[in-house]
């Protein structure tokens, strides 16, 4: 029989799924008729998504706190840098939909970089453990191929949200051209913060596993209709 523990940790996933899914169709609604309340309620979107991610977590200990700060703390400073100077990712600026910012980063982005990054890591590492068993001889290639799919998915991800974003005033590019220079930037900040995952050890987050797909999903559906 199953303990305690895990019945009330399976429940939790499942509540944070479905609060998750109602919010996102909530948003793909607003968002398809331009209802601007929704769209201004990206900010509170985002927030709830952490809180839930963070609900769900089973392993809050100080460790796990000291990822997702530095995890934060990097997205946040790459973003100022590249607003501010171009020299990560290319020329673009936020809007107002995302809210208020430091230094012309709205303080979500933070959030949005640990959540993308935290679930496509979480989802690659179900994988491995599924199809990649642990073993001794192979410790270091395992960790560099659970780095590389996380930065290599997180890269498709905001592929995908390019287009969305610009459409909803989330963000701009110079004469709306999306240089390569920002993949490559999103790979290789992506690449280091899974190592940064991988060294605190952490065992999948199955409800960041889920919102990762939901929000690809909420992405590619409204890129599609862009």
């Amino acid at each position: 029989m199953r303990n305690a523990s895990t019945y009330i940790s399976e429940n939790r996933i499942h509540a944070a799924v479905i609060v998750a899914l109602l919010f996102h169709l909530i948003g793909w609604f607003g968002m398809v008729n331009d209802v601007d309340w929704i769209l201004r309620g990206t900010p509170f979107n985002l927030l709830l998504m952490l809180l839930l991610t963070l609900w769900v977590e089973e392993n809050r200990n100080q460790r796990f706190w000291f990822s997702f700060g530095l995890l934060f703390a990097l997205g946040m400073v790459a973003e100022m840098i590249g607003t501010n100077t171009g020299l990560l990712f290319g020329d673009y600026q936020y809007g107002s939909t995302l809210g208020l910012g430091i230094m012309h980063v709205p303080l979500v982005i933070g959030i949005n970089w640990f959540l993308v990054v935290f679930g496509a890591h979480s989802l690659i590492r179900q994988l491995a453990e599924k199809w990649m068993p642990a073993q001794p001889n192979y410790k270091w290639m395992r960790l560099f191929a659970i780095c590389l799919d996380t930065a290599l998915l997180a890269t498709f991800f905001d592929w995908i949200i390019e287009p969305v974003a610009m459409r909803f005033d989330y963000w701009s590019w110079q004469n709306d051209i999306i240089p390569q220079f920002n993949y490559l930037c999103w790979f290789l900040l992506a690449l280091f913060m899974a190592g940064i995952l991988e060294f605190v050890k952490r065992k999948p987050n199955p409800f960041a596993t889920h919102l990762f797909w939901i929000q690809l999903l909420f992405f590619l559906s409204l890129r599609n209709l862009s």
